[in-house]
């Protein structure tokens, strides 16, 4: 007995089912997924390394842009400052 396909032996897969795991396109107005250039990444970099500018900056582009690379950018660095605020908050009321 041969396999002619060892991820499905017994022959049970669809052959008429692909499944498309690149989205080119808009996925119903979510935003798009277009690459975003170095000029922007450098653009970002400089915004959010900048004190009290970089909340702002994580907050457009969290909440403000169409993007979903700068978006998940936004909102995971929204998170990870919370992270570091709160953290800073519970650290400074322990040391005093």
């Amino acid at each position: 007995m041969s396999f002619h396909n060892l991820n499905d032996p017994e022959g049970y897969s669809n052959k008429n089912y692909s499944q498309n795991y690149y989205n080119t396109g808009n996925r119903g107005g979510e935003g798009t997924d277009d690459v975003v250039s170095i000029g922007t990444w450098i653009l970002i970099l400089i915004l959010t390394a900048i004190p009290v500018v970089n909340i702002i900056a994580f907050l457009a582009m969290a909440f403000g842009v169409d993007n979903e690379n700068i978006k998940n950018y936004g909102k995971a660095s929204l998170i990870i400052a919370g992270i570091g605020i709160a953290l800073g908050i519970l650290l400074a009321a322990c040391s005093a």
